[in-house]
């Protein structure tokens, strides 16, 4: 494995824990959401 594979992996690792900390901190600001916009039951995002 050559240092720009291990960079790419390193790279696509920390791309997933961006978007996991995005989803998160979405249902963290909708934690008192009862409604969305639409009307309908706010309903937490997933990964």
């Amino acid at each position: 494995m050559d240092l720009f594979t291990a960079m790419k992996i390193s790279s696509s690792g920390m791309s997933l824990q961006r978007s996991r900390m995005n989803v998160i901190s979405s249902n963290l600001a909708n934690i008192n959401t009862t409604r969305t916009p639409e009307g309908g039951p706010y309903r937490r995002k997933m990964v």
